[in-house]
């Protein structure tokens, strides 16, 4: 479910309901690869080498991930 984006909150020039497809890291693996929307990375600066910092917050039944860009951990 997209999160919905309010006017004033940081990344509001997102695009609303911007998606990407998550896929296998590796066949051996269960990690998950995905693509960050365009208009995150134009958001959070990102380039290749970044290290991105992942929270989950909310409940059960509503989660919400954080992704902050860091510095070389």
């Amino acid at each position: 479910m997209p999160i919905p984006i309010r006017e004033g909150m940081i990344g509001s020039d997102v695009a609303p309901g911007s998606r990407s497809k998550v896929s296998k890291a590796n066949p051996r693996s269960t990690s998950l690869s995905t693509v960050v929307p365009r208009g995150i990375v134009e958001q959070l600066t990102l380039t290749p080498g970044d290290f991105l910092d992942w929270d989950v917050q909310g409940t059960q039944r509503d989660k919400v991930v954080v992704v902050r860009k860091v510095k070389n951990p």
